[in-house]
């Protein structure tokens, strides 16, 4: 099935810090029905695979300055096909109204946000992979699952390998909104296990 749309005229980007793992489906409902189809990207990252990223490419600036990348976060993105129009609220008020509504929602399932410029946040994005393949071998898994069943099993492996594993470290990242994540891990060049990851894919 090949689905065709025009090309956004407007964008508007922000990182969001979840409170906790449970929030993030919060989250991904919150901006679904608020925005609809204008939801481009909902993209999870790992603290681990930020603070990689930022470790390896020191023109990056972080979106979290001064403090360290919390555990995880979330790049969103919304958009709209045609360019801005009078009498009409910006994208970027849009976005801004979109999160004002979920800082008031019960529980509380956002922790932080920062708005900001897509090409600086994006720019961060997609330096993820090389920038865990510069830290040690990757072990790499693309996998899919239904969306609400993504952070049980981040949270489920990292007990596993916590336990079996300690010296691999996790720096996943991947498309939360559509259930898909890059499951990495990181392993250290000099380590038995990255002579031989076997064990790992069993």
């Amino acid at each position: 099935v090949l689905e065709l749309r025009r090309l956004p005229q407007q964008s508007a980007t922000a990182i969001l810090v979840p409170r906790d793992d449970e929030a993030v489906m919060t989250l991904l409902t919150a901006f679904e029905e608020r925005v609809g189809d204008h939801l481009a990207a909902f993209e999870g990252m790992s603290g681990a695979a930020v603070e990689l990223a930022l470790k390896h490419h020191e023109r990056l600036r972080s979106p979290f300055a001064p403090h360290p990348p919390p555990p995880f976060c979330i790049l969103v993105e919304i958009e709209r096909s045609w360019a801005a129009r009078d009498q009409e609220p910006s994208i970027d008020v849009l976005m801004e109204q979109v999160l004002a509504e979920i800082w008031d929602l019960p529980g509380g399932p956002l922790a932080d946000a920062m708005p900001g410029r897509g090409s600086d946040f994006w720019a961060l994005r997609h330096v993820l992979s090389e920038s865990l393949a510069a830290e040690g071998r990757v072990v790499a898994f693309d996998l899919g699952f239904a969306r609400a069943d993504v952070m049980p099993f981040r949270r489920a492996m990292a007990e596993v390998l916590a336990q079996r594993h300690p010296e691999a470290r996790i720096c996943d990242f991947g498309h939360v909104g559509d259930g898909g994540v890059h499951f990495n891990l990181v392993l250290p060049r000099d380590s038995a296990l990255a002579r031989d990851p076997a064990p790992l894919r069993e």
